[in-house]
């Protein structure tokens, strides 16, 4: 996300995501400052990066609107997913 400022919004389905793979909001900000962004559909964005102490890289899916962003959801990407998206 290229603005600095923006608020974020966490729904109930995300925080439960982020406490069960143990992604902090640090975390989220991170990707969203440094991620690498795709398009995923209807105006929302995957923001994917590898972070330190996760076996594989992070993905959130993103709704934004104006400067607020909402966090769909969080979780690593399996190695599974990982093939099919062309990251190994």
């Amino acid at each position: 996300m290229p603005e600095t400022t923006f608020k974020i919004i966490f729904p109930r389905h995300a925080r439960r995501r982020m406490k069960l793979y143990r992604i902090s909001e640090e975390h989220i900000r991170t990707l969203l400052m440094e991620g690498h962004r795709e398009n995923y559909s209807q105006g929302r964005f995957t923001y994917t990066k590898d972070m330190p102490g996760f076996k594989y890289p992070l993905i959130i899916i993103v709704q934004e609107k104006g400067d607020t962003c909402t966090i769909i959801t969080a979780y690593p990407l399996k190695r599974r997913e990982m093939k099919h998206e062309g990251v190994i």
